[in-house]
């Protein structure tokens, strides 16, 4: 059988941060921040185990936690804890606390902070290396070929514009958020289920069906 697929190859250049998140949040008890050189290290859970215990820390670590149970329950106070610079006013060393670490994270400069907040995880490969999947390259096909259509089409816009006003006016941000997604699925089914696959408009006439992309 002849092959209908036509497979092209790309290599993509990303010209802006991008960050595509796994789902894993870390919060300020399970990482640690040296804020002086802007790297974070996520420490590998054994590895952490055995420095703490070198050190005799482990119950005073236990105790710092407990010290701050208050914080580490309010969000907005969370980011004050510093492990990082708890270790090293307990004579841990740098070198011994970057050791123990499974990834290290460089956090920009810009931010000019000595603690931080929850870390929302990327995605990641087996062996730590960052990566976006093909479902998240597919997506942004997908929003650009909408901004384009919407860009070059000023009944579409002039139609969609009234209704987007209307939307942000809602009562309060639950409405709000319930008009903007449905006007988002209607701009979908607008521009891009032209196929007649199904007499419903399901997502069987959506033109995106016939492209695949691979990570």
């Amino acid at each position: 059988m002849k092959n209908f697929l036509e497979v092209k190859k790309y290599r993509l250049k990303c010209i802006s941060p991008v960050h595509i998140g796994s789902g894993v949040v870390l919060q300020p008890f399970e990482y640690l921040y040296d804020y002086a050189n802007f790297m974070l290290y996520v420490p590998n859970r054994e590895k952490w185990m055995l420095l703490l215990d070198k050190h005799n820390l482990t119950d005073k670590f236990m105790q710092f936690l407990a010290s701050n149970t208050d914080k580490i329950r309010r969000a907005e106070d969370s980011g004050k804890i510093n492990i990082y610079s708890w270790l090293i006013k307990n004579d841990v060393s740098p070198k011994e606390i970057s050791s123990v670490a499974e990834r290290i994270i460089e956090v920009s400069p810009e931010y000019g902070r000595a603690t931080l907040n929850a870390v929302n995880m990327g995605v990641q490969e087996a062996n730590g290396n960052l990566y976006i999947p093909g479902s998240s390259i597919k997506g942004m096909f997908r929003t650009g070929i909408l901004f384009a259509t919407l860009l070059n089409d000023e009944k579409l816009v002039n139609n969609f514009s009234k209704k987007l006003s209307y939307a942000m006016n809602g009562r309060d941000r639950f409405e709000r958020k319930k008009l903007l997604s449905n006007l988002g699925s209607e701009i979908e089914k607008e521009i891009l289920r032209k196929l007649k696959y199904d007499e419903k408009e399901s997502a069987m006439n959506d033109v995106m069906r016939g492209i695949k992309v691979s990570d």
